[in-house]
């Protein structure tokens, strides 16, 4: 019994974290945009969520017993304190602060007015310079994007996207890395959106933020649902064979850049702090330990080789257009790493679209490296289990204080899990190939 309730309360207080971000996005996202029957059946949803935080609040608090109430002035203290914590509950998200000694997940959204201001003062928006239009994006659990309209601009055209920084602590990364790359990248040719401006002083507008292209096309898929679409597929094969046949010898005088998660001792010491976050973070499941086994044992079973990887590579990071793929997003995890990295992370992804091997000669024919299959093995539970340690501890420390964002909330009850089981499966084939 000891034992149920200390796995009970903490998974009660995840519930009711998951339960509190569906309130928040219901009170300020979705009904003030409704009226009528939609508006007052949102209301509906409100209440009902918020008294089930507050049942399950009771649970936990109670060790699964029912209350006990010596008299009516208990009885009535107790209404009293429900009263108060549905109140809490139905309020719209304030500031909050986190633990003593560790920085706090801010939300740092974006006022239009401070923008415009903004972009008139830089030479290249100007004193004519009106925005038009602003809007979050969907999407978005380490940076903050936002679509823009501006006319009137001395240097920029109307159609653009702000990618801003929103915390740095759980992935340490920054728009800031991403600026000086993506120019590269662009003048190669590949798809990527073309920056404009970077503004790396967290004072201008709470963080650093980077001013792109906007490109055409929408998200092409998540990360465990990508389109059902062989020609995405092939296309992604090209961008990324272009991507690996870049010679890294003139990417040297990036800083932010670095070699990681090649070598059999940078490997060694990443398995371990895998092991140490799934140790803390994670039930012990034998999925993810059996594959951190598998990886302790094979890590330095094939050569080394150092090409551009992006590092998160998946149709949530790709932009289409019907058949057409038009941008490949977000390049913040890129290094100088093994060519497998990319492969592996991609594989599970690809097999739901089209045949590996016809992927592959695709790679092949724009330039990628013939990588070892026991390598992308390798990467591929190697970047699964990276992935899973990253939301299993992102997750708990969000849940711990308390931060309201719809998508940390999907990462924490439906990313992890997902990955999880992926995870297992792709070690089910990789010990079955032998």
């Amino acid at each position: 019994m000891e034992r149920a309730q200390t796995y009970l309360v903490p998974e009660i207080e995840a519930v009711c974290w998951l339960l509190r971000n569906s309130v928040d996005v219901l009170q300020t996202s979705i009904r003030p945009a409704l009226a009528g029957l939609p508006a007052a059946h949102a209301t509906r949803c409100v209440e009902v969520l918020a008294a089930a935080v507050d049942q399950l609040t009771r649970l936990a608090e109670n060790g699964g017993e029912p209350p006990v109430f010596p008299a009516l002035a208990d009885e009535l203290a107790d209404i009293d304190r429900i009263q108060e914590r549905l109140a809490a509950v139905k309020a719209p998200p304030a500031a909050r602060t986190s633990p003593a000694g560790q920085e706090s997940p801010v939300r740092h959204d974006l006022e239009a007015e401070e923008l415009e201001s903004y972009l008139r003062e830089h030479p290249r928006g100007g004193a004519n310079l009106r925005l038009h239009h602003l809007e979050r994006m969907a999407g978005g659990r380490s940076k903050s994007t936002y679509a823009l309209t501006v006319h009137d601009a001395a240097d920029l055209p109307s159609d653009l996207v702000i990618r801003k920084d929103q915390e740095t602590l759980l992935n340490n990364t920054s728009v800031v890395s991403e600026a000086k790359l993506l120019e590269r990248l662009h003048r190669t040719g590949l798809k990527v959106p073309q920056p404009f401006h970077l503004e790396s002083d967290p004072e201008a507008l709470g963080s650093p933020f980077l001013i792109l292209q906007r490109l055409g096309g929408t998200t092409a898929g998540e990360v465990f649902d990508p389109p059902r679409n062989e020609r995405l597929a092939l296309a992604l094969a090209e961008q990324v064979g272009l991507l690996h046949s870049l010679d890294v010898g003139g990417l040297a005088d990036d800083p932010f850049l670095v070699t990681k998660d090649v070598t059999g001792d940078q490997l060694c010491e990443q398995l371990a702090a895998f092991r140490a976050t799934v140790n803390e973070f994670s039930e012990p499941y034998p999925s993810v330990l059996g594959a951190l086994d598998w990886l302790d044992e094979h890590v330095r079973d094939f050569d080394e080789e150092v090409r551009l990887v992006h590092g998160d590579l998946g149709f949530h990071n790709v932009l289409a257009e019907g058949d057409e793929l038009t941008a490949v997003l977000d390049w913040e995890l890129a290094s100088l790493g093994h060519p497998a990295r990319d492969l592996g992370y991609l594989r599970s992804t690809i097999e739901m679209m089209t045949d590996w091997d016809k992927f592959l000669d695709a790679y092949h024919a724009s330039g990628g490296v013939r990588c070892d299959p026991h390598a992308v093995d390798f990467y591929m539970l190697f970047s699964s289990v990276w992935l899973y340690q990253h939301l299993a501890r992102s997750g708990r420390m969000r849940l711990k204080w308390d931060a309201r964002n719809i998508e940390y909330t999907i990462s924490f009850a439906v990313l992890g899990p997902n990955m999880r089981y992926r995870l297992a499966r792709q070690l089910d084939g990789v010990l079955t190939r032998g």
